[in-house]
This record gives C-alpha cells, sequence and structure tokens, in this order.
C-alpha cells in the first residue's frame, strides 16, 4: 500500500497515525531544510515497521550539514530495502558526501540518485562517495547526473568501483552524446561484472561527438539480458549504421526498449531494415511513444512484419492509433507476427469520441485481425466510461476469443453503472485473467463490483494495481483481500482471519451501543481499523 504524507507542522505526531499496513511511503517535496537533524532522525525512526519503501526526494538534502545528513540516515529503520533520494542537491556536501552515503543502511538494496548533479562533482569526490554506498546493492539509478562531465577514464573507474552485487543500473539522461562511440565503448566495458539489466535512455546517442555510434556496443558486458535505449533520437539515425549497432547488442539481451526514438521519421522501408536488425534472441520488444500512427499504414504495416520471428512480447503504447481509420488500423494489426503472445496497446485514445465517430462498428473485424495467437491484451488507458451501453458492449465483444489476460487499467470503469454492467454479462466468458486499477476497484459500489463479475463467469485471477506498475500482494491489506474475492480470483480466497473482521465491524456498526464503547484486544483494533465504516453499509456479507 502506498502513502503520501504532506507538508505539516507536526511531521513526528503525523507518521505515528500513519497506517501500519502501509509498504510504500512517500516523504517527498516534504522540505526537511526546515527540519533539524534530529527531528529527522525521530521522524525515520517514527516510520511503520512495514514501510520496505521510503521515498525522500525533493528534500534539499544536500543543504543539510554532513553530521546531520549522517544522523538521519543511520535512523534509517532495517525494514527499508528501497531507498529514493533522487532531486536533493547532493553533490552540495562535496567530499563529505561519502560520510552520508556509508551512513546508508546496509539492508538498503535498491538505491536512486538520480538527478543530484553528482558529474559536477570533484572526480575523486564522486569516486570516493560511491564507493561507500551499500555493498548488498543490486540495483543503482544514477540518471541525470551530467556524469559526461567526468573524463572517460574517471567514468571507467567510477563503475569500476560500484558494488559487485549490483545488477540493474541507471544511466539515462547523463549526455553521454558529448562523447565518442570509441569513447562510450570503453567506458560500458567496466560496467559491474553481474549487470543484467541497462538504461541508457535519453542520451540523445544519435548525435554522438565525431560519429562511431556503432561502436558503442563492442565491449558491453555479454550477461545484459535487459537493455533500454529509449529516447535517443535513433529515428533521426541512417537506418545502415543502426542495423550496425543493433548487430553489435549481445545476443544475451532478450529484452529492448526502443521506445520514444522517432521511428515515425523514417520510411517503412528504413524501419523495417532496422527492426529486421534486432537480434533474433529478443523476445521483449518496446515500440511505444514512435508517434506510428502518422506513418501510413501500408508503411508501418511493412515494418511490423520484419520484426524477428522470436519476438514475443510487443508494446505498442502511446502511438495514438485512434487518429488511424479503422480500416488502416486492421492493416496495421494484421502485419504482426505470428510469434507475438502478448499485445500492448495501451494508451492509443480508444475512447467514447474513437467509438461514435464510426469505429466501433467494425471493432469486431479490428481485432479480429489480430494474430489468433495473442493471448495476453493490454488496453489500459482506453476511456470506458460511457453511458452508452451499445459502444460498451460492440467494445467487449469485439475482444477476440483467445485473449485470456486482459488488463484495463484505469480505463473509468467505476464510472459504469451497475444497470449498465448487467446489460453486459457474460460478454468476456473467455477471459481467464483481468489486471484492473485498485483506486478504480475501491471506488465502486458493492453492486458495482458483482456486477463486474457477472461479465467474466470464468475468471480465474484478478490483479489490482495502485499505480500502473506496483502490483498489490493479494494479502497485502483486507479490504484487497475482499475485493478479489467480490470479483471472481479463485486463486486468493479470504482468510477466516478477514471474514471475522468483517463480520465484528459490521457487528459493530449494528449493535445498539457505539462502536466506541466496545473493548476489542489490540491486535483485534489493528485489524478492524482497515475496514472502511462507508464499505460496510452496503456491503455484501
Amino acid at each position: 500500500m502506498y502513502f503520501k504524507l504532506n507538508i505539516s507542522d507536526d511531521l513526528l505526531t503525523d507518521i505515528k497515525a500513519i497506517d501500519p499496513h502501509i509498504t510504500i511511503l512517500d516523504l517527498s517535496q516534504i522540505n526537511f531544510s526546515d527540519k533539524t537533524g534530529l527531528e529527522i532522525t525521530q521522524i525515520f525512526k517514527a516510520i511503520p515497521p512495514k514501510v520496505h519503501y521510503l521515498k525522500l526526494g525533493w528534500n534539499q538534502l544536500g543543504d543539510k550539514a554532513a553530521e546531520d545528513l549522517v544522523a538521519a540516515f543511520v535512523a534509517i529503520p532495517a525494514h527499508i530495502t528501497t531507498l529514493d533520494l533522487r532531486w536533493n542537491r547532493l553533490n552540495k556536501l562535496g567530499a563529505n558526501l561519502k560520510k552520508a552515503f556509508a551512513a546508508i543502511p546496509m539492508n538498503v538494496i535498491a538505491l536512486n540518485l538520480s538527478v543530484n548533479d553528482l558529474g559536477n562533482l570533484n572526480g575523486q569526490d564522486l569516486l570516493d562517495a560511491l564507493a561507500t554506498i551499500p555493498a548488498n546493492i543490486n540495483s543503482l539509478n544514477l540518471s541525470a547526473n551530467n556524469l559526461s562531465n567526468r573524463t572517460t577514464k574517471e567514468l571507467m573507474q567510477l563503475l569500476a568501483s560500484l558494488p559487485a552485487t549490483i545488477t540493474k543500473l541507471d544511466l539515462g539522461e547523463n549526455e553521454f552524446y558529448i562523447k565518442t562511440g570509441i569513447e562510450l565503448a570503453k567506458i560500458f566495458s567496466a560496467l559491474p561484472f553481474k549487470l543484467t539489466c541497462l538504461n541508457l535512455s535519453g542520451n540523445d546517442l544519435a548525435n554522438l561527438t565525431a560519429g562511431g555510434f556503432s561502436k558503442i556496443f563492442f565491449n558491453i558486458s555479454a550477461k545484459i539480458s535487459i537493455l533500454n535505449l529509449s529516447s535517443n533520437n535513433l529515428g533521426n539515425i541512417n537506418s545502415e549504421e543502426l542495423a550496425q549497432l543493433f548487430a553489435a547488442i549481445p545476443t544475451s539481451v532478450v529484452e529492448l526498449n526502443l521506445s520514444n526514438n522517432d521511428f515515425s521519421n523514417m520510411s517503412g522501408e528504413e524501419l523495417a531494415s532496422t527492426l529486421a536488425a534486432v537480434s533474433k534472441h529478443v523476445i521483449t520488444l518496446n515500440l511505444s511513444g514512435n508517434n506510428l500512427s502518422s506513418m501510413t499504414s501500408k508503411d508501418l504495416a511493412e515494418a511490423l512484419a520484419s520484426i524477428p520471428p522470436n519476438v514475443t512480447s510487443l508494446d505498442l503504447s502511446y502511438n495514438h492509433f485512434a487518429e488511424m481509420s479503422g480500416k488502416n488500423l486492421k492493416q496495421v494489426l494484421a502485419a504482426i507476427p505470428l510469434s507475438v503472445t502478448h499485445l500492448n496497446l495501451s494508451w492509443n485514445d480508444f475512447n467514447l469520441e474513437w467509438l461514435q465517430d464510426g469505429v466501433s462498428n467494425d471493432l469486431l473485424q479490428i481485432f479480429s485481425e489480430m494474430p489468433t495467437n495473442i493471448n495476453s491484451l493490454d488496453l489500459s488507458g482506453s476511456k470506458l466510461n460511457t453511458e452508452n451501453i451499445l459502444d460498451l458492449s460492440r467494445f467487449f465483444i469485439a475482444i477476440p476469443a483467445n485473449i485470456k489476460n486482459l488488463n484495463l487499467q484505469r480505463t473509468g470503469l467505476n464510472l459504469i453503472s451497475a444497470e449498465n454492467f448487467q446489460k453486459l454479462k457474460g460478454s468476456l466468458t473467455y477471459i481467464k485473467t483481468l489486471t484492473l486499477s485498485y483506486n478504480e476497484i475501491h471506488a465502486m459500489s458493492p453492486c458495482q463490483r458483482q456486477s463486474l463479475k457477472a461479465i467474466i463467469p470464468n475468471i480465474r485471477q484478478i490483479i489490482l494495481s495502485e499505480n500502473d506498475q506496483d502490483i498489490l500482494e493479494p494479502f497485502s491489506n483486507l479490504l484487497y483481500q475482499r475485493y478479489l474475492w467480490e470479483l471472481g480470483d479463485r486463486n486468493n480466497p479470504p482468510s477466516l482471519l478477514n471474514w471475522c473482521t468483517f463480520y465484528t465491524v459490521k457487528k459493530m456498526l449494528n449493535t445498539e451501543s457505539t462502536p466506541n464503547k466496545i473493548v476489542l484486544p489490540d491486535e483485534i483494533k489493528e485489524l478492524t481499523g482497515q475496514v472502511p465504516i462507508d464499505y460496510l453499509e452496503n456491503a455484501i456479507l
């Protein structure tokens, strides 16, 4: 569960009152510059015991005295494993930064140091500081730190000094374009030995100084399996040179992110030859945010048809496909390789206006053009909050029967009435797994949730996501378990404790005595406190 604490005059009291079941605590933009070292230390010590992810971004921690920051970091509880320190002007600590980093608890295994201008530190100060971060860290974010300001030799030393345990490293937005391809090849040769995930997004690699673009990956680790090259203007590079770059990517890479690269600037033939050069070992390919709808359907179909046959997961989100006619969209979807089993079409502006623009009548044919091997479809961000039941019915019925796993996060389902849900009963009988937004389900009435359940009578698993990325654990809170049960999830039935807790609170509401007069043990109070009174007023128990 996520919780954001806002600025207040008494942070210590506020943090002690937080729901004890919170797992992600956001203390960003609290402005700790107004707090003493002792106050920050007391706040950190009061963090609830189930919190494992602590966000401290935008707090100007770099303005604190080194000894105060050291004391604060030492006070971070042992249950914190992910620490976010982005946007804190940590470079202002200079040579004292190593003292602060050395105070970060050893239990932290994921550390975000992005946007702290670390590249403008003295080279030796930066090297000394990063050499003191916890030795057990496996995920490190150094993005947007102007690291390109350091020399090739300094960057090689920096990367070589990082903990050997690191498997995930983010070097995005560090303006590496001011280096040459040969220099970058030397720098990347010093990457941690165990590294499997590398993010180089937003480095404008298409505009490398003195060229050498295709040489970047000559000496990169052969252990890397996930490579992010998004937002590098790759669509503005000669397709032949781009193909050479792809050919140099290690065959160990199975997940390649090429999103937001202006590929729509290429002709169909150029993009086709570029995608055809992607390693045959890649199974997950991300082409989102490339404005592909601005290409002609013929050119785009030619490009998609050239995707290597081993790709099983294809991301085409954020490409404004709703701007295409139904006829053209059919041609594009029909060109997707038969190997693809998971297709992401989220956030493509599929909304009421698109449906009413004459497309709704073609939906059945549009979706039927997708390869029949696709069994997982992501349509999140498609605004379905319409009272036009005919359009809704056409949308649901058009989803092919081969789709077993469907994602409908942030589609406005909570704005659809129970009556309209009831009219769609049984329209998604083939769906086995459904991913939804926790907040939208939480905003529904029990009757809405029951009516939604009737649409998916053969459901096996419901997945609820808090913010499109963080999948909630089934037993993270009692209410979440309850929602899974209401929607028909068969994998995570409510526990006996869950049932008893809800009945206890219901009994408290129905009794002639006020709830405050009923004495409960503290451990029971902790559980009953998770049940919102407004839920029980109309709940089906």
